[in-house]
């Protein structure tokens, strides 16, 4: 009942550490998206924009000898990146904007911002998802004993900066390996 108790109280301070980490990133954001406006950033990102459609034109060079439908594979997977959105648009044109540079630029940064708040948190608090994914019985050791893996704690802090959804899966992966775990044993006995 104590590893089950410990364990829930582990995944609970998960889940809302990652919320917390989710405000910060919507708040960094926000203060962003302010000095952008403020400061006339948008220049700076047109320019950036025409550089890559520059190096783009001479790369997309090698593309005209390559398979017609891998190309096609690689521009949905970059439409998918850069607008969120999974359609069967096949449009043959990509086209680059400011925008959408932008909007890529600042979701690459906030995932590595919130990964390394993660890894901070999880290295602090010292969650080790790792260590209950592997076992249940794990979780009952000490939190200064030599059973902490820093390895452990940085993918455990990947997870939390990544936000709710992948703490989440790892909850319901667990929950499920639980539920198999007692199949068998009832299966066995």
């Amino acid at each position: 009942m104590e590893i089950l108790l410990g364990t829930a109280v582990l995944f609970v301070t998960a889940v809302l550490l990652a919320l917390v980490i989710e405000r910060i990133l919507d708040l960094l954001k926000s203060l962003y998206d302010l000095l952008d406006s403020r400061y006339d950033w948008c220049r700076y990102w047109t320019k950036l924009t025409v550089k890559i459609a520059g190096l783009l034109e001479n790369k997309l060079k090698l593309f005209e000898m390559a398979d017609p439908r891998w190309i096609q594979r690689l521009l949905k997977m970059a439409q998918e990146f850069l607008l969120d959105r999974k359609d069967d648009h096949t449009g043959g044109t990509p086209t680059l904007s400011a925008d959408l540079v932008r909007a890529a630029a600042i979701k690459l940064g906030l995932k590595v911002i919130g990964i390394g708040v993660g890894i901070a948190l999880a290295v602090c608090f010292q969650i080790d998802l790792i260590a209950v994914w592997r076992s249940a019985a794990e979780v009952g050791t000490e939190k200064g004993s030599a059973g902490v893996s820093y390895f452990n704690l940085v993918l455990s802090g990947c997870a939390l900066g990544l936000g709710t959804g992948p703490v989440h899966k790892i909850v319901t992966g667990m929950e499920r390996r639980a539920k198999k775990r007692k199949q068998a044993q009832g299966v066995l006995s």
